[in-house]
C-alpha cells in the first residue's frame, strides 16, 4: 500500500514526478535573484504544495493540466509583478511574489474539490496542506512587512532583468552591529563606465541613490524597507555598492 502511494500508477504518477521535476527547474533557473540556495529551496516547496494537491484531487487528467496550467499562469504573472511590472529599484523580497502566487494557486484545488462532479480523496489531508503553505508564506509576509528590519542586498538589484549589464564578482559585506545596515559591493564585467551604468540603472527605477522596496504588497500598504545604491569607478572595473538600511533605524532621524 505504502508502495502504491508513494509511486501512483497512471497519468497521477507520472504528473506526481513531473510537477516537482519542472519546480526544481524553475527553482534553479530563478536562483540568480535570491540571495541563499536555502530560499530558493523553501520557494520551489511552497511552489510545489498547490500543484501536488491538484494530482491528489483531480479526477481526470484533464482536470489536473488545467488546474496545473492555471497555477503556472498564476505564478509566472506573480513573479512578473513583483519583479518586473511593479518593481522601481530594489527588488522585492520573495513572500512578495510567494503570498499572492500560494492564495491564488491553492484556490485551484479548492475550486476542483468543491465544484467537481468526481473528485478523489484525500481532501483532508489536501486541505491541511494547503492551510500550513498559507499559513506559513502568511505569516513570513506580515512579519516582512510589519518588522521589516533590514533586508541584506541582493547582487540583483545592481543587475536588473534585460538591462544587459552582468556580474563579474560580488563581495557580501555582511551587516553592522546593530544590524541597522546591511552592505555589498558588485563588480560589473565589461568596459564600463560610471556615467554609462547610471544611466542603465536610471531606466530600472534607481532614479535616485536610495529607492524604497516595490512589489505586489507594497502596493497594497506593506511598509518596505529602501536600499540605497552607490556606482564608483575602481581599477578593477565599475563597482556598484548596495547598502540595505532599515527602515525602523531610519525614521528617528
Amino acid at each position: 500500500m505504502l508502495k502504491t502511494w508513494w509511486r501512483p500508477a497512471g497519468w497521477r504518477g507520472r504528473m506526481a514526478y513531473a510537477v516537482p521535476a519542472v519546480i526544481t527547474a524553475v527553482a534553479l533557473i530563478g536562483r540568480w535573484h535570491l540571495g541563499e540556495p536555502w530560499i530558493a529551496v523553501v520557494c520551489a516547496l511552497i511552489v510545489l504544495v498547490p500543484m501536488l494537491v491538484v494530482v491528489v484531487v483531480a479526477a481526470t487528467l484533464r482536470v489536473a493540466l488545467t488546474a496545473f496550467a492555471v497555477q503556472s499562469i498564476a505564478l509566472v504573472g506573480c513573479l512578473l509583478a513583483a519583479h518586473v511590472w511593479l518593481n522601481s529599484g530594489p527588488l522585492a523580497p520573495e513572500q512578495d511574489w510567494l503570498l499572492p502566487y500560494t492564495a491564488l494557486a491553492s484556490l485551484v484545488p479548492v475550486v476542483v474539490m468543491l465544484v467537481g462532479g468526481s473528485v478523489r480523496g484525500r481532501r483532508f489531508e489536501s486541505l491541511t496542506a494547503l492551510g500550513a503553505a498559507v499559513l506559513l508564506v502568511g505569516c513570513w509576509g506580515f512579519v516582512g512587512a510589519k518588522f521589516p528590519g533590514a533586508r541584506m542586498p541582493s547582487a540583483r538589484d545592481a543587475v536588473p532583468w534585460g538591462s544587459g549589464l552582468s556580474i563579474a564578482r560580488e563581495w557580501d559585506e555582511g551587516c553592522g552591529q546593530n544590524g541597522a545596515l546591511c552592505a555589498m559591493t558588485v563588480l560589473l564585467e565589461g568596459e564600463l563606465t560610471v556615467s554609462q551604468v547610471r544611466a542603465v540603472l536610471a531606466g530600472y527605477g534607481w532614479t535616485r541613490e536610495c529607492r524604497p522596496v516595490t512589489g505586489i504588497l507594497s502596493r497594497v500598504g506593506a511598509a518596505y524597507e529602501q536600499v540605497c545604491l552607490t556606482v564608483r569607478d575602481t581599477p578593477g572595473g565599475v563597482e556598484v555598492v548596495l547598502i540595505g538600511e532599515a527602515y525602523w533605524w531610519r525614521k528617528p532621524r
